[in-house]
């Protein structure tokens, strides 16, 4: 599903929204930003992808080299999609947003930092640091387990389920 580009205001509201209520779960963000006037596939794109854009430049100037071209999201059926990033353009604007921030300070810093740590990548790399690993020339893949895929306005395609198509724990379970 291809979302329009998202107006620079528009992402700026979410940003200040997503850091103003930066302790929220984010089903509870997704709410915050719905009422806001941003649709519910909007607003758990926002939820979901904003904080994974605006790590992208502490994770490049960290040393990783190599960043997976889609994100994986489970399906209401227990499977896994990757789903491409080019099919939301709000990920690649976030992205220019934060490289913006990352070169000359045009977000205020403490919102720019709240929606950066709340990315999965982000933290990943932090355990990696912490362990002592070398993370130069690194690579970075993105999975999230909330929302469905469906959740984020795309449609999976679903096939009847054969044996060798189970996943291994339906095999296990006898189901």
């Amino acid at each position: 599903m291809m979302l329009e580009n998202m107006e620079r205001g528009r992402l700026l509201q979410a940003v200040e929204l997503l850091s103003k209520h930066g302790d929220l779960d984010d089903e509870s963000l997704v709410a915050e930003l719905t009422n806001a006037g941003f649709s519910t596939v909007e607003a758990n794109l926002l939820v979901v992808l904003l904080p994974s854009a605006f790590s992208r430049p502490l994770l490049e100037k960290a040393g990783i080299t190599d960043f997976a071209s889609s994100i994986s999201a489970p399906t209401r059926r227990g499977g896994r999609v990757d789903i491409p990033f080019r099919t939301w353009p709000m990920y690649g604007e976030a992205v220019t947003l934060a490289r913006e921030h990352y070169q000359s300070g045009i977000l205020n810093q403490d919102a720019y930092k709240r929606i950066t740590l709340r990315s999965a990548e982000v933290n990943a790399l932090s355990r990696a640091l912490n362990e002592g690993a070398d993370v130069k020339g690194g690579s970075i893949a993105c999975a999230i387990v909330w929302p469905c895929a469906e959740d984020l306005g795309y449609e999976t395609q679903f096939e009847e389920e054969t044996e060798t198509a189970k996943p291994w724990w339906k095999k296990l379970v006898g189901r």
